[in-house]
């Protein structure tokens, strides 16, 4: 009898050693992570800038952007658009992007930036011109998508720009009045910023942006 309760208990330690190693092993590996924070709650403003400081350090702007007289604009001969994005809004989802926007003289333009990726090679424009507004998708560098021409379009004073970004809708209004509803879903989640193309390198001619704010819904 000794001999069996010896042989069986010999055979139950092993087990019970690896059992008690994989218990221990088994709890360091789901050991859960912090809870992920609950959202914005919806009229939340997560963003606000009235240039009358000059730009605020959340910006991140490719060359040639700057302030003047509480406004911002791109100063810039290169004759391209040039982009600045809120580089803290990398996470935000569904979202509200507004601005008085002037688009300038001549051929100079502008418009808002939407759901920017960190690589800005990806992104979401609705830009234009005196005369005519264009919603543009941007994969990878490249203009994947460029809509019809939206008419009568922007004109040559400062007007107020309000974008209503939710899933995969894209609302532009103009003045409160709804211009323009886009749909695409190749992102849920990214920067809001602006862009501006101007031929000018003058303030009082070039197009401008002033109380851009960004609120969550």
């Amino acid at each position: 009898m000794k001999k069996r309760l010896a042989q069986k208990v010999s055979f139950l330690f092993p087990l019970a050693v690896v059992l008690v190693a994989c218990i221990s092993c088994n709890l360091f590996i789901v050991e859960p992570g912090p809870e992920p924070g609950p959202g914005p709650e919806p009229g939340t403003v997560l963003f606000f800038d009235d240039f009358e400081d000059g730009s605020d350090p959340a910006w991140a702007p490719t060359p040639g952007w700057t302030t003047w007289g509480g406004r911002y604009y791109l100063k810039d001969m290169e004759h391209k658009w040039g982009y600045s994005y809120i580089v803290t809004g990398k996470d935000w989802r569904d979202y509200i992007v507004e601005a008085d926007i002037d688009v300038g003289y001549g051929s100079s333009g502008a418009g808002l930036v939407l759901r920017a990726q960190e690589d800005l090679n990806n992104m979401v424009i609705v830009r234009g011109r005196y005369g005519e507004i264009r919603w543009s998708v941007v994969v990878n560098g490249e203009t994947a998508v460029t809509s019809n021409p939206i008419t009568p379009g922007f004109f040559a004073e400062s007007q107020h720009v309000r974008v209503e970004v939710s899933g995969s809708t894209y609302k532009l209004f103009i003045e409160g009045l709804l211009r323009s509803t886009f749909t695409d879903s190749r992102f849920s989640n990214g920067m809001p910023g602006v862009t501006s193309f101007d031929i000018y390198g003058y303030p009082d001619l070039s197009p401008s942006f002033d109380n851009f704010k960004v609120t969550a819904q």
